[in-house]
């Protein structure tokens, strides 16, 4: 197959405090295929990425190291926790951008943190050109909420746009055995 054969290369971006659950869970779930948590000292320009299929870094790593990340081919790129990605000027956000991948994945339990300028943010790496470039995003969503259009309409418009896109899960679905929200008034 693919994987076996080293043809499959994928990289995934996850904080730190992560790294490690993702090689755990690789192996568990998938120990076919090979994984590796990525060293900063073998990032030279000309060095080769780690005979594995899936290669783990953190998002400091891709910020210091983007040249190397973006010398390689990928044929996914997994961004975890992609809010680390929703200032579209950072260096990280760019990083990303450039990495030439033929699929891009965010996993993210809050794409919009900030405001919907996070949400373009995220689109920019997973899918250029769908919610258009800056300006048109601001004149499409951002200005209409500050000139006083229902925040519902605006976010209905973002909504329809960006729903095929994404796969939302409640906490019920993903974890029954935890309790319902508890909501504690203190005076």
């Amino acid at each position: 197959d693919e994987a076996k054969s080293g043809g499959f290369r994928a990289l995934v971006v996850c904080p730190k405090s992560v790294t490690h659950g993702w090689l755990a869970e690789t192996a568990r779930f998938a120990p076919s295929l090979g994984a590796a948590a990525f060293d900063p000292a073998s990032a030279s320009p000309e060095s080769k990425a780690p005979e594995c299929e899936i290669l783990v870094a953190n998002y400091t790593q891709l910020r210091l190291n983007a040249g190397w990340f973006k010398a390689k081919a990928w044929d996914v790129v997994v961004l975890d926790e992609g809010q680390f990605i929703k200032n579209p000027t950072s260096q990280v956000a760019a990083a990303a951008r450039a990495l030439a991948a033929r699929h891009r994945l965010v996993l993210t339990g809050t794409p919009i943190e900030n405001g919907v300028r996070d949400l373009w943010s995220i689109f920019r790496f997973i899918q250029p050109g769908w919610l258009g470039g800056r300006e048109e995003f601001k004149d499409r969503y951002e200005a209409p909420l500050a000139a006083g259009e229902s925040a519902g309409a605006v976010m209905e418009r973002l909504r329809l746009k960006v729903s095929p896109f994404l796969l939302r899960r409640t906490k019920e679905q993903v974890a029954p055995e935890l309790p319902s929200k508890l909501f504690i008034d203190e005076f």
